[in-house]
């Protein structure tokens, strides 16, 4: 069963009362595990729950968003991980299209654009972690989205589930990841291809899981991309490069 293989790990400053809005409808919303990772200690009532656990993620100055994102899969005790941004809302019927699409060979189910995506480990000895030369927020998604492109797995991408509006905390320096995804790729539209010229800045850690057993993933053509930005941005090329 899915449940098995499958952990809820929501990332959070701290447990406010917006975040306990989001975790009590996770727990709701499906029957998995949800372990929340904060840099603050957690109210003591919330452990009630025995599918709730928290880590307290100590560090000294605030984690990068790819960071963060690294962190919830390698704390996951499970082989899939599911990493929602605690705007989001899911239903059951999110839960059941990720265990579907998953069973089929995606190698990613992303229905809220990276704000409620799941993942295998396996494929982290694949495409590697989210690449941690990104040290603020943006841009990040589209560097993640075309190693998909480079690898030929093929992902499920929508942009339909509900999310409670709240200001992003992650636009600052946007201008310094705009920079180092343009060192690390060329969109040549004109040309109609796609150039990778590094790999992530933390690819020792493809290694992390090397034991995990291994996937079967559908070819990129097979990718179901329903969010119309990524579907309109992967028909603009016919050619990928890599000059490293």
């Amino acid at each position: 069963m899915f449940r098995d293989k499958c952990t809820i790990v929501l990332p959070v400053l701290k447990v406010d009362e917006f975040a306990v809005e989001c975790i009590d409808h996770l727990l709701s919303a499906c029957d998995l595990d949800v372990l929340v990772i904060c840099e603050e200690e957690p109210p003591i009532p919330l452990n009630k729950n025995k599918r709730l656990t928290f880590f307290l993620n100590e560090v000294e100055e605030k984690q990068s968003l790819v960071k963060l994102w690294n962190t919830c899969i390698k704390k996951c005790p499970s082989e899939y991980v599911i990493i929602p941004s605690w705007r989001c809302r899911p239903t059951e019927d999110d839960f059941a299209l990720i265990e579907e699409k998953i069973n089929e060979g995606y190698g990613m189910v992303d229905l809220a654009a990276l704000h409620f995506f799941c993942i295998g480990k396996h494929l982290t000895t694949v495409l590697g972690f989210f690449d941690e030369g990104f040290k603020y927020g943006q841009y990040e998604d589209t560097d993640w989205y075309n190693r998909f492109y480079m690898n030929d797995i093929a992902m499920y991408c929508s942009n339909s589930m509900e999310q409670v509006p709240r200001v992003s905390t992650w636009l600052y320096k946007a201008s310094e990841n705009e920079k180092y995804y343009h060192s690390k790729w060329t969109e040549d539209d004109l040309g109609k291809t796609l150039t990778q010229h590094n790999e992530e800045e933390n690819i020792s850690d493809r290694s992390l899981y090397s034991e995990v057993p291994e996937r079967e993933y559908l070819k990129f053509e097979k990718s179901m991309l329903v969010n119309r930005n990524l579907k309109n941005y992967y028909t603009i090329f016919s050619t990928k490069k890599q000059t490293y």
